[in-house]
């Protein structure tokens, strides 16, 4: 499936939608993000992948080689990092198997509790999230968004990118609102990217994102 296929797949199935009209709630949206780079396809006439590898990886000198959404983007991949789950009974890896069969997740060698092992995988919103590089890459991108782009981004783009949505004011799309959030952080959400305070008052900026054996929380003050 292409990217296109999948986010008009996706978008042409109304329960899909949020029942609020657009512009009073937000929500992070992985296919939001996907579409996002859909239209740099349409724009650039370049897939997404070669957009991200010429007009940033490149350019902020990152190896490419050690970067990639694809598993054959790697030379080695045995410097990969695998993914694993904490099992605490039998009836936790039953429970993934059944919910995600195409994993094939594993148990490691040993009795309960113990580690499951979850081979590498795509997913067919891989804008989302599934751009795989080293800390080190990673920390390079994050310091060229600290100096408003360097050479990469106009300083305006930056500033669009910390905007917050309705200065604060919409408010997050709850679909339980009578769960009970304890989170000790008062979160504002702008494009992707989201702004959080502390409890100490101190507001940090950045993503972060969960997969399964992977989970990744990005923020800088």
């Amino acid at each position: 499936m292409t990217l296109a296929d999948m986010c008009f797949t996706y978008l042409n199935q109304t329960p899909n939608w949020l029942p609020k009209p657009p512009g009073s709630v937000t929500l992070y949206s992985n296919e939001g993000a996907a579409l996002a780079a859909l239209i740099v396809e349409r724009v650039t006439q370049m897939s997404y992948e070669q957009y991200v590898k010429e007009k940033i990886i490149k350019p902020l000198s990152i190896d490419a080689t050690k970067t990639g959404f694809r598993l054959a983007d790697f030379e080695n991949r045995e410097e990969l990092v695998e993914h694993y789950l904490y099992a605490f009974n039998v009836s936790f890896l039953e429970a993934w198997k059944q919910a995600m069969p195409q994993l094939n997740i594993t148990q490691i060698p040993g009795n309960f509790p113990t580690w499951l092992r979850i081979p590498f995988f795509s997913v067919i919103d891989y804008p989302a999230g599934l751009l795989r590089m080293s800390a080190r890459s990673l920390s390079v991108f994050l310091r060229m968004f600290i100096n408003n782009g360097s050479s990469l981004l106009h300083p305006r783009s930056i500033l669009e990118m910390r905007k917050v949505v309705g200065d604060g004011n919409i408010p997050y799309y709850d679909p339980n609102p009578s769960s009970n959030n304890t989170s000790p952080l008062l979160t504002h959400y702008g494009l992707i990217w989201y702004w959080q305070t502390a409890s100490n008052g101190r507001r940090y900026i950045g993503h972060g994102g969960t997969l399964p054996g992977n989970n990744s929380y990005n923020c800088y003050y």
